[in-house]
Formats: structure tokens, sequence, C-alpha cells
């Protein structure tokens, strides 16, 4: 059940993202909340979900790139994937170069990465309910 909801929070913010760029706090907290509530959070959710929000802060400070509904969605992604976060990260990455590369677009043009990142956590939950 927890799936099913993970995964209608990450399709609204592939939505928002590649409509206008931008990851809502309306959309963030509820989702938060109920990872919160509907799962038994260890210590180790908290580690990930820190250390992610902190490695994308400083990446935004020095890029100016990323903003901060994707420095939230790290935060919450790395709350639910923990260790995996990382594939979910990676993916992102290969899924943004291929984006760049069919759409043309320039390293200096906006790209969704949180719709990418989205797409990777879908692609993520899917492999763990197959493994």
């Amino acid at each position: 059940m927890i799936n099913l909801i993970e995964i209608f929070f990450l399709a609204l913010i592939i939505y928002t993202d590649f409509r206008k760029f931008m990851i809502y706090n309306k959309i963030l907290l509820p989702f938060a909340m109920l990872e919160i509530f509907l799962t038994q959070p260890t210590a180790d959710n908290f580690f990930y979900s820190i250390i992610c929000g902190v490695i994308f802060s400083v990446i935004a400070i020095i890029t100016k790139g990323v903003g901060g509904g994707d420095i939230k969605f790290i935060a919450i992604l790395g709350f639910i994937f923990c260790d995996k976060i990382f594939s979910v990260i990676i993916g992102a990455c290969i899924l943004s170069i291929i984006f760049i590369l069919f759409k043309q677009k320039r390293r200096t043009d906006l790209i969704p990465f949180g719709a990418f990142l989205s797409i990777s956590a879908i692609i993520q939950i899917c492999l763990n309910y197959i493994s």
C-alpha cells in the first residue's frame, strides 16, 4: 500500500517538475509526513535524509542550478531509500543526460531533475518489489 502512495506522489512531482520546473511544498510536506507516519523509521532513514539534504545543499550553493524543491525532495528520497539512494541518484543522472542528448538542450538550460529523480525512484520501487 505504501508503494502506491509513494508512486502517486512521485507521479505528481514528475508532472509539476516537467510543466513548471517546480516541486511544491504542498506536495512535499504531505509526502514526507506520510512516509514518517506510515513506515517505521530507523536512525538510518534520518541519517540518509540529512546526508542527502546537506550534499544537495552544497551542490546548490556551488552551482546555483539545484532548487530548494530538489533539495527537500532528495532528502525525502534519502529517508525512503536509505543506502539505495545512490542508485536512484545515478539513475536520475543517466536519465538527465539522455534527456539532454535527445532534446538537444544545453547544459545551461533548465532541466527538471526532480522529475528524473522521481522516474528513477519509481524504477527502484519496482526493482525492490520484484526482488
